[in-house]
């Protein structure tokens, strides 16, 4: 598609990893170490980076990187910040945008739906219940006043 100009000059591009890597998750007891893991943009959001650079190229002219971490105590065992943001700006005046998060709740990595089934669940209430150590559970409820 990106050779056949199929989305013509692209002049930004976006890619994003979101992840719950929890104590749920097989790869959670090393991936929390920073000499295993390292950040949430080696460990995850390299993926990412790369789908990144062959949508807009390598020529990348600055690249500025900020990063924080989740409060909550199931991730409190990583050894390095879990979610980062990295912007990159290429000589060719593209510019890029590549998030890694590895401390999502695995129920909020939810399919957007279609617009279609956008408007009809409008009145749904979301609510997240969790129990210590699990993924969240994600409930509906239908709000009869929408």
């Amino acid at each position: 598609m990106l050779d056949q100009g199929l989305l013509g000059d692209l002049h930004y591009g976006e890619v994003d990893y979101y992840h719950g890597i929890g104590p749920w998750y097989g790869q959670f007891r090393w991936n929390t170490r920073k000499d295993a893991g390292g950040s949430a943009l080696l460990t995850a959001g390299c993926h990412a980076l790369d789908a990144l650079l062959l949508c807009l190229g390598t020529d990348v002219k600055e690249v500025t990187s900020y990063e924080t971490r989740s409060k909550s105590k199931i991730f409190e065992p990583y050894e390095y910040a879990t979610s980062s943001i990295t912007l990159l700006k290429f000589k060719s005046g593209r510019i890029g945008k590549c998030a890694a998060i590895v401390d999502l709740p695995s129920a909020l990595l939810l399919p957007h739906p279609p617009c279609r089934e956008r408007r009809q669940s409008a009145g749904q209430q979301i609510s997240f219940r969790q129990a210590p150590h699990q993924p969240p559970r994600l409930e509906h409820a239908r709000d009869e006043n929408a």
